[in-house]
C-alpha cells in the first residue's frame, strides 16, 4: 500500500478547504519520518496498512493538538505507539518470502 496523500489525510481530519494544505503536508512529512525512524523500516513503495494509518493517525493529532506540551510520550497516541510497536518487527512480502527460502 502506498504511503498516506494529503487527500487521505484531509479525508481521515474532516478538513475540507486547501487553507491548512502547507502545514497539513508538512506534518504527513514529519509524521512519515517518524514512525519510519520509530520502527526501523523504510517504508518507500510497499507499506502496511498498520504503517499508514499510525502516519496518517499522528499527523492528525498533530494537527489537532498544535498547542506547546511538556507530555513526553502524551505527544504521540496510544494507539498510534501500539501500533509503531507492532511494525518494528515488519518485513516487506519479498523480503519475508526470501528470507523464509534461505532457512529452508
Amino acid at each position: 500500500m502506498p504511503l498516506p496523500s494529503l487527500g487521505d489525510l484531509k479525508l481521515f481530519a474532516r478538513v475540507d478547504f486547501d487553507d491548512e494544505d502547507f502545514t497539513l503536508a508538512t506534518l504527513l512529512n514529519a509524521a512519515s519520518e517518524y514512525v519510519q525512524t520509530a520502527t526501523g523500516q523504510d517504508y518507500t513503495e510497499d507499506a502496511p496498512e498498520r504503517a499508514c494509518v499510525a502516519i496518517i493517525a499522528l499527523a492528525t493529532h498533530w494537527y489537532q493538538n498544535r498547542e506547546l506540551t511538556s507530555g513526553g510520550d502524551r505527544v504521540v497516541p496510544f494507539h498510534v505507539r501500539s501500533l509503531i510497536h507492532q511494525l518494528r518487527d515488519w518485513k516487506a512480502p519479498e523480503v519475508a518470502e526470501a528470507e523464509d527460502v534461505d532457512e529452508s
